[in-house]
């Protein structure tokens, strides 16, 4: 998921596409665009969330099935602590941060640490459940966050559930990022060779770092 509506670098974006076919389209929660800068990373194009309230609202489709295993991809440049993706319900969560990963699972925390992204520059990190344990990673060199099986929806089917981008859904949005993103995708029952296709696309295509994962 990249790119914007608007092409003009500097202007506030009105929708964001799921290059993917899957029918994903962002748009801005509660009118807090991020502006579109043309050449953030490599002369490629990024969305700049240079202040709070600023965020993509994914909505409420399920975005990430259950059960099953997944993994969410992200290139960005923080600029200052919050959460560059996290989604909710009634007993579940998913959050990305500068420093830590988190998921919730029927009220079971699993926590994962990872050195502290603030002024590190762009980089290429992943986060998510594979092979039944949860795992992060900095491009490509791997954070174990531990193992749990458990579904990630929880318990109740009734869920009222929205993921965000460049913030945390919590029954509204907190934890807003500053900084710069400019790739999300979400890849459902990953392997490691097709996690390793993915990031050396994003090292190419960014000039970026990855090690690939073994």
């Amino acid at each position: 998921m990249n790119g914007g509506s608007v092409s003009t670098s500097g202007t506030n974006v009105t929708s964001v596409a799921d290059l993917s076919g899957s029918g994903f389209t962002g748009t801005p929660y509660n009118g807090g665009s991020p502006l579109l800068t043309a050449t953030a990373i490599n002369s490629k194009p990024a969305l700049n969330f240079n202040q709070s309230g600023m965020a993509v609202d994914l909505g409420a489709a399920n975005l990430i099935p259950d059960p099953g295993d997944f993994v969410i991809f992200q290139v960005l440049n923080f600029g200052t602590a919050g959460c560059s993706f996290g989604g909710g319900a009634n007993s579940w969560g998913i959050q990305i941060t500068e420093s830590n990963m988190y998921a919730v699972c029927n009220g079971s925390l699993v926590q994962c640490s990872i050195p502290s992204l603030l002024s590190s520059g762009w980089n290429i990190i992943t986060w998510g459940r594979y092979s039944g344990s949860w795992t992060a990673t900095v491009n490509g060199t791997p954070y174990n966050g531990g193992t749990n099986i458990t579904n990630i929806r929880g318990v109740s089917n009734g869920y009222i559930a929205r993921d965000l981008i460049g913030a945390k859904w919590d029954g509204n949005a907190i934890s807003y990022f500053t900084g710069y993103i400019s790739d999300t995708a979400v890849l459902l029952s990953p392997t490691k060779a097709q996690m390793n296709t993915v990031g050396n696309y994003y090292k190419s295509y960014y000039n970026l770092n990855w090690n690939n994962i073994s």
